[in-house]
């Protein structure tokens, strides 16, 4: 699948759902099970980023997931390259005011994402919004999206 289809593709989905759909979590699984199990994956997401965890960040990231940012956007096989490398090191994440929505099969996550980090040497540290966008496949919530956007320094 080309980038080009992913971006249509996640904004036919979460466009109609951030504007028109109400929470309809899966009948299967309560709301706070389903917020508590997001909840637990981005800290897991977060540790296995920070221990250059590639086999846990693999698991986290599905196929086709695409990270946006302010200098352009990565596919997954470009975030575990960029983890492996060593150029990125992460010595704390921690994820503030977050927000967790649930819409049958699809959870979008957003939050202030606080990290301090090098890369290649230079501090990086800093405060972003971020949102995460998850998918329920073969029962396991993966992350297909994920966009930062810097936050104002305060």
């Amino acid at each position: 699948m080309t980038m080009n289809k992913i971006f249509r593709t996640v904004a036919i989905l979460t466009i109609p759902i951030a504007v028109y759909a109400t929470a309809n979590p899966p009948a299967s699984q309560p709301v706070d099970a389903i917020v508590q199990e997001i909840n637990e994956l981005e800290g897991q997401w977060h540790a296995a980023l920070v221990k250059g965890d590639l086999a846990g960040i693999n698991k986290i990231l599905a196929a086709e997931y695409v990270e946006i940012f302010g200098e352009g956007r990565r596919t997954r096989e470009e975030v575990i390259k960029y983890t492996a490398s060593g150029e990125y090191k992460p010595e704390s994440i921690e994820m503030k005011d977050v927000n967790v929505r649930i819409y049958d099969g699809v959870v979008l996550v957003t939050g202030k994402y606080l990290e301090k980090s090098t890369l290649r040497g230079k501090d990086i540290s800093g405060l972003s919004w971020l949102t995460d966008v998850f998918v329920k496949r073969d029962g396991r919530w993966q992350c297909v999206l994920t966009h930062f956007a810097q936050a104002p320094q305060s």
